[in-house]
């Protein structure tokens, strides 16, 4: 995830004056869909992520698709 968010950041303006006023006039988010392999997976993302999403005033939502463990069998 912070390397996605990295590029997706990096191609825009760093000025958080601009992000503030954008922010005024929109709701600003950063929606993820994360597909779990087996049913206890983890994910982390960096204080650095989220403080670069934060100064921003995106919002970081996520949808998350929780695997199959094989005792579990196939998923329908």
């Amino acid at each position: 995830m912070d390397g996605q968010i990295d590029e997706i950041l990096s191609q825009m303006t760093g000025d958080l004056a601009t992000w503030q006023s954008i922010a005024k006039q929109y709701h600003l988010d950063l929606f993820c869909g994360l597909f779990m392999r087996v049913s206890n997976e983890g994910l982390s993302i960096s204080a650095a992520s989220l403080e670069a999403l934060g100064a921003r005033g995106i919002e970081l939502q996520l949808d998350i698709y929780g695997g199959h463990d094989e005792e579990d069998g196939p998923s329908t």
